[in-house]
C-alpha cells in the first residue's frame, strides 16, 4: 500500500509539473509571436494548476479512506485466521466432511453451500448427543493467564441436577462468571504443581545431637474434570455443545432489529413463527410483544424496560 501510494503521488507530482512546463512552453512561444499576451498564459497556467488539484483532492480522500479500512480489514482478517485454544473435534469434522462429500458438494471448506452442510451435520450430531443438564466439577481449579499467581477457583467439586435452580452467590471476582464460562468450555481446568512439606530427623547416639531439617517438594495435582451427564466435557463437540447452551448476561445485548430477528439472531435456517410465539411465551414475553401495534415485527428500541431486554434475549435461547 505504501509503495502504491507513493508510486501515484511520484506519477501525479511528474504529470502536473509536466503538464504546467508544457502549457507554460507553449504560451510563452505564442506570446513571443505575439500570438497571445501575458494575461492569458498566466490565465491558463492558473486553470491547468485547478484542473490537476481537481484530480488530487479526490484521491486524498479516497486514499485516507482506504488507510483505514486496510487498518480495519487487518484487525478483522487477524480475528478470521486466529486459531482456536480449543479445537474442534477431529471426528465431527470428519462427519461435516463426509457429509459434504455424500451431498454432493466436495469438501467442506470449499462448498458452495457450506452453511447448509454444516447446518444439516449438526441436527444430525444433536440428535446424537442431547445433552440433558446433569453438571459435575470434580476438583477443578483455574488461575487466568494473565494473572498467574491469582487463583480464581481452587479444587471446587459440586453438581447440579438437571430440571434445578442453582445460584453462585459471592464478591466480584470470586469465580461465578468462571464457572459458567468452564460449563461452555471457554477455559479449560488447570493442571499444576502444589508444594508439600516433607520432613527428615537425624539423631546420632554418639554425639547425642539430633535435627529437624523441613524441605519443600512440588507435586503434581490431580487435573480436575468438568462432567455433564457424566461424560468429560473435553469429549464434546464444541458447535454440538454451544448449540444446545445459552447464557444470558447481566447486560443484555439486542439489535435494532425487530422481535422476531432478535429471536431467531443466530440461527443458519428460517423459524416458523409458531415455534417462536412458543419460545416467548416459556420466556414469559409473549404477552407484552402482543402489547405493541407491529407484535414481532417491533424494534427493540422501543423498549421502555430492561427487563423486557432480558425476556427477548431468554427466547432467544429457547
Amino acid at each position: 500500500m505504501a509503495l502504491a501510494t507513493g508510486g501515484f503521488m511520484a506519477f501525479f507530482v511528474v504529470i502536473s509539473n509536466a503538464g504546467i512546463g508544457g502549457v507554460l512552453w507553449y504560451g510563452a512561444t505564442r506570446v513571443i509571436n505575439g500570438e497571445m499576451n501575458s494575461g492569458s498564459l498566466a490565465t491558463y497556467i492558473i486553470l491547468t494548476i485547478q484542473i490537476g488539484f481537481s484530480f488530487a483532492v479526490p484521491f486524498k480522500f479516497t486514499q485516507t479512506k482506504q488507510i483505514k479500512a486496510l487498518g480495519a480489514s487487518e484487525r478483522m482478517f487477524q480475528l478470521l485466521d486466529r486459531q482456536s485454544a480449543i479445537p474442534p473435534e477431529k471426528s465431527h469434522l470428519k462427519k461435516q466432511n463426509e457429509y459434504a462429500q455424500d451431498s454432493g458438494y466436495g469438501v467442506m471448506y470449499t462448498a458452495e453451500f457450506m452453511d447448509q452442510i454444516i447446518t444439516n451435520c449438526e441436527k444430525d450430531m444433536k440428535l446424537d448427543e442431547e445433552i440433558k443438564g446433569h453438571v459435575d466439577f470434580d476438583n477443578v481449579s483455574f488461575r487466568y493467564p494473565s494473572r498467574p499467581e491469582r487463583p480464581v477457583l481452587e479444587q471446587l467439586s459440586w453438581k447440579v441436577e438437571p430440571g434445578t435452580i442453582c445460584a453462585l452467590v459471592g464478591p466480584s471476582g470470586g469465580g461465578k462468571s468462571t464457572v459458567v464460562n468452564m460449563c461452555m468450555r471457554f477455559y479449560d481446568p488447570d493442571s499444576g504443581m502444589f508444594p508439600i512439606t516433607i520432613s527428615f530427623f537425624f539423631f546420632s547416639h554418639h554425639l547425642h545431637l539430633h535435627s529437624f531439617i523441613p524441605f519443600s517438594l512440588k507435586k503434581k495435582k490431580k487435573k480436575g474434570v468438568v462432567r455433564i451427564d457424566g461424560r468429560d466435557l473435553r469429549e464434546y463437540d464444541l458447535r454440538t455443545l454451544h448449540a444446545q447452551m445459552g447464557s444470558v448476561s447481566q447486560e443484555p445485548v439486542l439489535f435494532a432489529r425487530t422481535i422476531y430477528e432478535n429471536i431467531t439472531y443466530g440461527l443458519r435456517h428460517s423459524v416458523p413463527m409458531e415455534e417462536v410465539i412458543a419460545a416467548a411465551k416459556t420466556a414469559n414475553a409473549h404477552d407484552f410483544i402482543m402489547s405493541f401495534p407491529d407484535r414481532y415485527d417491533t424494534l427493540v428500541v422501543t423498549f421502555p424496560s430492561l427487563s423486557h431486554h432480558f425476556q427477548i434475549m431468554c427466547a432467544r435461547h429457547l
